[in-house]
């Protein structure tokens, strides 16, 4: 099981006066033989301590990805520079790495859980 760790900076949001937000955001991206290979991050975030929590996953680069971003309220360009959004992403590597196989199997069966709303 293997996961690498990058970030990525935000081009897309224009910066104004009224609207500030950090450098980028981190990602965490997992191979196709990590349990977590395709598990949306919602079912991941209550296990995780990382600024904002998790906003994404999705592909990117063969690789399955789980990232965060530094665009909420009080962010800024200061308090989430490259290197800040670099260490908070080695910290969501390290999260990833250190859950235990009892919940990796937790996190695959509740996201297979599926419950229709009527």
């Amino acid at each position: 099981m293997t996961t690498f760790v990058f970030v990525m900076e935000n081009t897309w949001l224009p910066r104004h006066s009224f609207m500030d937000f950090g450098w980028g955001n981190g990602y965490v991206g997992v191979t196709k033989d990590h349990p977590l290979f395709g598990i949306n991050y919602m079912y991941l975030d209550r296990y995780i301590d990382i600024h904002g929590g998790l906003t994404f996953s999705g592909m990117i680069d063969n690789l399955w990805c789980f990232g965060f971003d530094t665009a909420h309220s009080g962010d800024s360009i200061y308090k989430w520079g490259k290197s800040d959004v670099e260490v908070e992403a080695q910290s969501l590597q390290f999260q990833i790495n250190k859950l235990s196989k009892a919940t990796l199997k937790k996190i695959v069966w509740d996201s297979k859980q599926t419950k229709t709303i009527t």
